[in-house]
Protein backbone atom coordinates (compact mmCIF):
# COMPACT_ATOMS: atom_id res chain seq x y z
CA UNK A 1 0.00 0.00 0.00
CA UNK A 2 1.39 3.34 -0.99
CA UNK A 3 0.00 5.38 1.91
CA UNK A 4 -0.27 9.10 1.42
CA UNK A 5 -1.70 9.39 4.94
CA UNK A 6 1.10 8.87 7.43
CA UNK A 7 -0.90 7.39 10.29
CA UNK A 8 2.12 7.32 12.59
CA UNK A 9 2.00 11.10 12.95
CA UNK A 10 -1.78 11.29 13.39
CA UNK A 11 -3.16 12.40 16.74
CA UNK A 12 -3.45 9.56 19.22
CA UNK A 13 -1.67 6.96 17.08
CA UNK A 14 -0.81 3.77 18.95
CA UNK A 15 -0.06 0.29 17.68
CA UNK A 16 0.82 -3.16 18.97
CA UNK A 17 3.54 -4.12 16.51
CA UNK A 18 3.99 -6.28 13.48
CA UNK A 19 2.09 -9.37 12.32
CA UNK A 20 3.83 -11.81 10.01
CA UNK A 21 2.18 -12.49 6.63
CA UNK A 22 1.44 -16.12 7.51
CA UNK A 23 -0.61 -15.03 10.55
CA UNK A 24 -2.53 -12.56 8.39
CA UNK A 25 -3.20 -15.34 5.84
CA UNK A 26 -4.38 -17.60 8.67
CA UNK A 27 -6.86 -14.92 9.77
CA UNK A 28 -8.19 -14.69 6.21
CA UNK A 29 -8.57 -18.48 6.08
CA UNK A 30 -10.47 -18.56 9.38
CA UNK A 31 -12.93 -16.01 8.00
CA UNK A 32 -13.07 -17.62 4.55
CA UNK A 33 -12.37 -14.35 2.76
CA UNK A 34 -9.54 -12.10 1.61
CA UNK A 35 -8.55 -8.85 3.23
CA UNK A 36 -7.88 -5.84 1.02
CA UNK A 37 -4.22 -5.31 0.20
CA UNK A 38 -4.11 -2.04 2.15
CA UNK A 39 -5.56 -3.71 5.27
CA UNK A 40 -3.05 -6.56 4.98
CA UNK A 41 -0.22 -4.03 4.74
CA UNK A 42 -1.43 -2.26 7.88
CA UNK A 43 -1.81 -5.55 9.76
CA UNK A 44 1.70 -6.62 8.80
CA UNK A 45 3.14 -3.28 9.88
CA UNK A 46 1.07 -2.53 13.02
CA UNK A 47 -0.96 -5.67 13.92
CA UNK A 48 -3.61 -3.50 15.61
CA UNK A 49 -3.74 0.28 15.80
CA UNK A 50 -5.77 3.25 16.99
CA UNK A 51 -6.00 6.82 15.77
CA UNK A 52 -7.83 9.75 17.36
CA UNK A 53 -9.97 7.46 19.48
CA UNK A 54 -10.79 5.10 16.59
CA UNK A 55 -9.67 1.59 17.55
CA UNK A 56 -9.21 -0.70 14.56
CA UNK A 57 -9.41 -4.47 14.66
CA UNK A 58 -6.38 -6.48 13.68
CA UNK A 59 -4.27 -9.45 14.62
CA UNK A 60 -4.74 -9.72 18.37
CA UNK A 61 -5.35 -12.26 21.11
CA UNK A 62 -7.89 -9.98 22.79
CA UNK A 63 -11.32 -10.88 21.41
CA UNK A 64 -12.51 -7.27 21.20
CA UNK A 65 -9.50 -6.33 19.07
CA UNK A 66 -9.22 -9.39 16.85
CA UNK A 67 -10.62 -8.96 13.34
CA UNK A 68 -11.37 -12.68 13.30
CA UNK A 69 -13.21 -12.78 16.63
CA UNK A 70 -15.14 -9.54 16.11
CA UNK A 71 -16.20 -10.48 12.57
CA UNK A 72 -17.17 -14.04 13.58
CA UNK A 73 -19.20 -12.69 16.50
CA UNK A 74 -21.17 -10.44 14.15
CA UNK A 75 -21.66 -13.28 11.64
CA UNK A 76 -23.05 -15.53 14.37
CA UNK A 77 -25.18 -12.85 16.01
CA UNK A 78 -26.71 -11.21 12.92
CA UNK A 79 -28.15 -13.28 10.08
CA UNK A 80 -27.96 -10.34 7.69
CA UNK A 81 -24.25 -9.65 8.33
CA UNK A 82 -22.47 -9.60 4.94
CA UNK A 83 -20.33 -12.74 4.67
CA UNK A 84 -17.87 -11.14 2.22
CA UNK A 85 -16.84 -8.35 4.61
CA UNK A 86 -14.94 -8.03 7.86
CA UNK A 87 -15.16 -5.60 10.77
CA UNK A 88 -12.37 -3.04 10.90
CA UNK A 89 -13.87 -0.88 13.65
CA UNK A 90 -16.65 -1.17 16.19
CA UNK A 91 -18.24 2.21 16.82
CA UNK A 92 -20.20 1.13 19.89
CA UNK A 93 -23.39 3.05 19.11
CA UNK A 94 -26.54 1.11 18.20
CA UNK A 95 -24.49 -1.86 16.97
CA UNK A 96 -22.79 0.27 14.28
CA UNK A 97 -19.59 -1.19 12.84
CA UNK A 98 -17.28 -0.18 10.02
CA UNK A 99 -16.65 -2.92 7.44
CA UNK A 100 -14.29 -3.44 4.54
CA UNK A 101 -14.47 -5.82 1.58
CA UNK A 102 -11.64 -7.43 -0.38
CA UNK A 103 -11.77 -4.61 -2.95
CA UNK A 104 -11.00 -2.11 -0.19
CA UNK A 105 -14.38 -0.35 -0.05
CA UNK A 106 -15.47 0.85 3.39
CA UNK A 107 -19.05 0.48 4.64
CA UNK A 108 -21.15 1.25 7.69
CA UNK A 109 -23.38 -1.55 8.92
CA UNK A 110 -26.03 -1.83 11.59
CA UNK A 111 -27.95 -5.03 12.25
CA UNK A 112 -31.08 -5.19 10.12
CA UNK A 113 -29.75 -2.82 7.47
CA UNK A 114 -27.91 -3.10 4.17
CA UNK A 115 -24.26 -1.96 4.41
CA UNK A 116 -23.77 1.55 3.07
CA UNK A 117 -20.55 2.39 1.24
CA UNK A 118 -18.92 5.46 2.75
CA UNK A 119 -15.37 5.42 1.33
CA UNK A 120 -13.51 3.88 -1.59
CA UNK A 121 -10.54 2.78 0.52
CA UNK A 122 -9.21 2.54 4.03
CA UNK A 123 -6.80 5.33 3.15
CA UNK A 124 -9.76 7.59 2.33
CA UNK A 125 -11.44 6.63 5.62
CA UNK A 126 -8.26 7.41 7.56
CA UNK A 127 -8.01 10.75 5.74
CA UNK A 128 -11.54 11.58 6.93
CA UNK A 129 -10.60 10.70 10.49
CA UNK A 130 -7.51 12.86 10.21
CA UNK A 131 -9.81 15.79 9.37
Amino acid sequence: MNRRVNIEIMEGFVCKGEACPSVVAEAEAKLGLNFSEEYKDLLEKYSIFAIKGHEFTGIAKTKGQSVVDVTMLHCEKYADFPKNMYVIETVGVDGLVILQDANGYIYTYQPGTIPERICNSLEEYLEEIKG
